[in-house]
């Protein structure tokens, strides 16, 4: 059956609620399916398998793979856990927290020992309040001093080591026996220092460490 012109716009009048209502409707469709959000695509990445502490080196046990859902991610979090194995903390992390680059001593180093003749030095300051001081990227004068149970008569400190670089700062929540173990007479678990030193170096501090109290200066131009 054919509508005329006028009969159509009779129609329209008649029913123009109706399609007033039936076009809002469709606007509120449209508009709803342009506003949702898509849906969250997992992401594999590696996370603690368990409390972790500063200092703690990784192994394939301490790590884990999970998805993680649609929620930004650090741009330097890992996604294989073999990056993360035999890497060293930096600081504590948590059960199921993601793992980045952040977290490691590589990280805050800025630059690894350039060669063979040197090491990575941990040592433990007896300050730990002046510890805190140091930062990445710092070069101190590494001081030894009698300890409190020396009968030594001389108070002076010694330099053990000059113009040092330090590659990063662990915090004070590893025990005094952890995997950079290194505590000195009559010091308590403080923040470790990891210092850039050649190997003859390494030993002198290493037997300071030993037998003094440690202490350092900070260079002006570090």
């Amino acid at each position: 059956m054919q509508v005329s012109g006028s009969g159509w716009r009779r129609w329209v009048r008649r029913h123009r609620r109706g399609l007033a209502g039936a076009a809002a409707a469709a606007s509120v469709l449209v508009l709803g399916l342009a506003l949702a959000p898509a849906d969250p695509v997992g992401v594999p990445v590696v996370v603690a398998a368990r409390d972790l502490a500063a200092g703690d080196r990784l192994s394939a046990d301490d790590v884990t793979i999970t998805d993680h859902g649609g929620a930004a991610l650090p741009r330097t979090a890992l996604v294989d856990p073999s990056a993360a194995v035999g890497q060293i903390l930096s600081s504590t992390v948590v059960a199921g927290e993601v793992l980045t680059e952040a977290r490691f001593v590589r990280a805050l180093a800025g630059t690894a020992p350039a060669s063979a003749t040197r090491v990575a030095m941990p040592v433990r300051f007896a300050d730990d309040a002046a510890t805190r001081l140091i930062t990445p990227g710092q070069r101190i004068d590494v001081l030894a001093a009698a300890g409190p149970d020396s009968e030594s008569p001389d108070p002076v400190a010694r330099l053990v080591a000059a113009d040092v670089p330090v590659l990063a700062v662990l915090g004070a929540d590893q025990d005094s026996a952890g995997p950079l173990g290194g505590s000195a007479v009559g010091e308590s678990a403080g923040p470790v220092v990891v210092l850039d030193v050649d190997r003859p170096t390494a030993v002198i501090v290493a037997g300071s460490q030993a037998v003094a109290r440690m202490s350092f200066a900070l260079r002006p131009d570090g």
